[in-house]
């Protein structure tokens, strides 16, 4: 019995000592003070493209091929905010003047590649409802409501994108060591990560106007990328990716009943300094 106690005695004592040793707990923090991501347009959003009668359906697969000029721009106006880590600033060492508040963040938009989808619309007196899903650098789905007259058509999408993509992001990884009886120790160096899919809500609205064999569809939705950090770093990521705007704007064709040629123009947007204009063309063929 005296031995168990024995025991028990020398592993309490032994807990007791470590923090009198200077033992104490290691946090890391990756701050993310600059990214590098590819941008897309958004998927083109769509309604029926004709004139439906009450109660009726239309069905229709699409193809385009999306071509421009590859660029990239950058925004710097995006606020990091530390304060949000607590682990990080109650450090001793911590100085505000380590942190670049600012992020740079840089927006690749590459050319060309490939769109296809398939879209369902049904009409009910004025009104109209639809789905679609494809595949835009990746996969979405999304769901329609408006409305379809005799002339034109007019409504509002929500959707999901899944979608491949690269996003770099580099910054200073800081290494705070806390001791219980010994001045904390504030370590930094520079560190970067990569993460090459991301997933994002999108939304917007179009109106398209027809006569005869002839139509025109403009459009525009935002999305918000949303690219995850690696698991493996506690990144301290305190801001939200500006918004990406899309906008459309595709003239059509009716060869017959079943065949349109569309050709048109994208413009995407972010507060850039510049433009980014591409064109857009394909074909559709109702069932």
């Amino acid at each position: 019995m005296s031995e168990k106690l024995g025991k028990y005695f020398l592993i309490l004592f032994g807990l007791i000592l470590m923090p009198l040793t200077g033992c104490g707990t290691v946090s890391t923090y990756g701050y993310v003070e600059r990214f590098e991501m590819d941008v897309s347009p958004a998927p083109e959003l769509r309604g029926a493209g004709q004139y439906l009668k009450d109660d009726s359906s239309s069905v229709r697969l699409s193809a385009h091929v999306n071509m421009g000029p590859s660029g990239w721009d950058t925004r710097s106006s995006i606020k990091n905010n530390p304060e949000s880590c607590r682990g990080l600033v109650t450090c001793d060492g911590y100085d505000t003047l380590y942190i670049d508040r600012y992020v740079t963040g840089e927006y690749d938009i590459a050319y060309p590649y490939v769109t296809a989808s398939l879209d369902y619309v049904h009409k009910f007196n004025l009104f109209m409802i639809g789905v679609s899903g494809g595949l835009d650098k990746g996969t979405f789905v999304d769901a329609m409501l408006g409305f379809n007259t005799r002339y034109f058509e007019i409504g509002a999408v929500f959707g999901m994108w899944v979608y491949a993509r690269g996003f770099k992001y580099s910054g200073t990884e800081f290494e705070c060591k806390k001791g219980f009886f010994t001045d904390d120790e504030l370590n930094q160096a520079p560190f970067w990560d990569s993460n090459g899919s991301g997933f994002s809500f999108f939304y917007g609205g179009f109106v398209t106007a027809f006569v005869g064999a002839f139509s025109l569809n403009a459009s525009f939705d935002i999305y918000r990328p949303d690219p995850s950090f690696s698991d493996n770093d506690d990144i301290v990521a305190e801001f939200e990716f500006p918004l990406v705007q899309t906008w459309y704007a595709t003239a059509g064709y009716r060869i017959n009943r079943n065949w349109e040629l569309r050709l048109g123009a994208v413009n995407v947007t972010s507060k850039f300094p510049d433009m980014h204009l591409s064109f857009n063309g394909g074909f559709s063929y109702y069932l």
